[in-house]
């Protein structure tokens, strides 16, 4: 049975609707006197309005609540985070609830499900998804852990700096401009220099999947379905590694053209806690909510433009916004497929007026076509190698060592 605290009669009414819909037993409570008839110990999942107070949630797992609480509010801004790490959330939702999310916490196997699939042993298969959930930490179910289970949310509430890993993100403000080349790049580069990499693909269009010729049961819309808190081992396990290259991927979703705020932070929070590099390959969209995360959370920007001259004005203009918004030393711009041509050179002296500090030419490279069509990781030729080990000194990529926790982390 699920449990629902909301004030508004409206809300909870439509929330149940929802339930109903997905097959979910759920109880509603207008009122803090209604709890009283309530039997805690049925209580598979809670959850509760942002109205609600942290001194009731606290009585409930004193009186016996033992189930993961999720957060219903109206935003995701930053105030909502801090509420959700008080209450002890391991997520936080919106409404209108949605039937999908609703149906992948009734697919989460209990506590009691997983010690009895753990003493059956092997003897029954389980998806992907089935065998990353119950392979969870016991411990994660119990109540006094509920800190540990929501410090991811807040996190991304706090200081990013504390992360051990640096958040990359590639932007451009259209496609076509070797954007996803450009991440394979980088992420073979930083592989080779020993980093630990994570690749997410955020773009709906994007074509990172195909390319790394690989299959994944994890993706980013699935990613909405892990706990809140995870190990840097159920982190690994829920990424693949395309063939014959050294990075970790989380491809994009197949039907989803957009990304839940809420998921975005918890993704790029789990990675950069337990990878050095986080390469994010964002939508040319700004209207989407994943890309206006990404760049929110970047700690880096490679702003990557081809030299055409029809389009440099609105390279330009956009390089402009982002310097704005992450400051002048956060942003590097990727002159991508550079050629010798006449029209080429005078972009490039256009942009050696504007005094760009940050600058990186990656020439016209023919053994990128030849890697690509032999299934080859994408490394370049000498003059792409030569342009890709500059990025890690433009962006101050430096690992140093800490005394908690890593061996190293990577500041700005």
């Amino acid at each position: 049975m699920w449990l629902l605290l909301e004030y508004d009669r409206h809300k909870l009414d439509q929330a149940l609707e929802m339930c109903q819909q997905a097959g979910i037993m759920c109880e509603g409570i207008l009122r803090e006197d209604q709890l009283a008839s309530v039997d805690l110990a049925q209580v598979d999942l809670l959850l509760v309005g942002d109205r609600w107070k942290e001194q009731t949630v606290a009585q409930l797992r004193e009186g016996g609540l033992s189930a993961p609480v999720v957060l219903i509010a109206d935003s995701t801004e930053d105030e909502v985070h801090a509420l959700a790490t008080d209450l002890g959330c391991v997520d936080i939702v919106s409404y209108p609830l949605s039937v999908t999310y609703l149906r992948s916490w009734a697919l989460t196997p209990s506590s009691e499900a997983i010690q009895a699939v753990d003493t059956a042993g092997d003897r029954n298969t389980h998806s992907p998804m089935e065998e990353l959930l119950r392979s969870k930490p016991r411990r994660s179910l119990k109540r006094n852990d509920w800190g540990s289970r929501s410090q991811s949310l807040s996190a991304s509430s706090g200081d990013m700096a504390a992360l051990r890993g640096r958040i990359l993100l590639l932007y451009g403000l259209r496609g076509g401009i070797g954007k996803t080349t450009m991440t394979t790049l980088l992420a073979h580069h930083l592989t080779m220099r020993m980093c630990s990499v994570a690749v997410i693909e955020l773009d709906p269009k994007g074509n990172l999947q195909e390319r790394l010729q690989i299959q994944s049961a994890i993706t980013v819309d699935e990613w909405a379905k892990m706990p809140s808190a995870m190990d840097e081992r159920m982190v690994r396990q829920a990424l693949v590694k395309p063939r014959a290259a050294g990075f970790s991927f989380l491809p994009r979703g197949e039907h989803t053209r957009d990304v839940e705020a809420a998921t975005v932070r918890r993704i790029l929070i789990h990675m950069a806690s337990y990878f050095d590099i986080v390469l994010v390959d964002a939508s040319t969209d700004d209207e989407l909510e994943s890309t206006r995360i990404a760049r929110e959370m970047a700690h880096r920007v490679l702003y990557i433009m081809t030299p055409e001259w029809n389009s440099f004005r609105s390279f330009v203009q956009g390089y402009e916004q982002m310097r704005r918004q992450k400051g002048e030393e956060a942003v590097a711009v990727i002159v991508n497929r550079f050629k010798r041509s006449a029209e080429h050179q005078k972009a490039l002296r256009l942009l050696e007026e504007a005094k760009i500090p940050q600058l990186i030419r990656v020439p016209e490279d023919r053994t990128l076509w030849m890697q690509a069509a032999k299934g080859q990781p994408l490394s370049g030729g000498r003059e792409v190698k030569r342009a890709m080990a500059q990025i890690p000194r433009l962006l101050s990529l430096d690992p140093v060592r800490t005394a908690a926790g890593h061996k190293r982390r990577w500041f700005q």
